[in-house]
């Protein structure tokens, strides 16, 4: 009979399982990535907002320069008013002349430089989008 080892020896303390150490250790890396990925998704998040403003902008800016092309009775100056569809997206039209002394009298039939400014509250302040296009003017409407 050998006296030596114990028919039921206990196992040793590393089979047990994980150490509370190693446990808070794991779940310190795990809080770390989580708050990193959430970090990334609210940044992802508010570009996409931003981008989705820039968009609307340039659509409303583009229907603007449209209604300005088709308008008959259209005269040089500014108008500004809002967007029907955003109460906080402001927009100009600026039409004014278009080349020089010189080229106006010159050409046939004026031509004028319209621009489209719409502007809104950004993320970092107010932000804006220039457009810009030419057209041509009655021939009675000579600056």
């Amino acid at each position: 009979m050998d006296w030596g080892q114990a028919p039921f020896s206990p196992p040793s303390l590393r089979d047990d399982g994980f150490t509370l150490l190693e446990v808070l250790v794991a779940l310190a890396i795990l809080s770390f990535a989580i708050t990193a990925l959430f970090a990334a998704f609210a940044q992802s998040l508010a570009q996409s907002q931003a981008e989705t403003q820039l968009a609307f902008a340039r659509s409303e800016a583009e229907r603007i320069l449209a209604d300005a092309q088709i308008t008959p009775d259209l005269t040089f100056g500014t108008t500004s008013g809002r967007a029907s569809t955003s109460n906080d997206l402001s927009w100009s039209l600026q039409v004014s002349p278009f080349g020089s002394d010189d080229d106006r009298k010159s050409w046939q039939t004026p031509a004028a430089l319209l621009s489209a400014t719409v502007a809104w509250p950004g993320a970092g302040g107010k932000r804006s989008l220039k457009l810009s296009t030419l057209r041509l003017m009655p021939a009675e409407q000579r600056p």
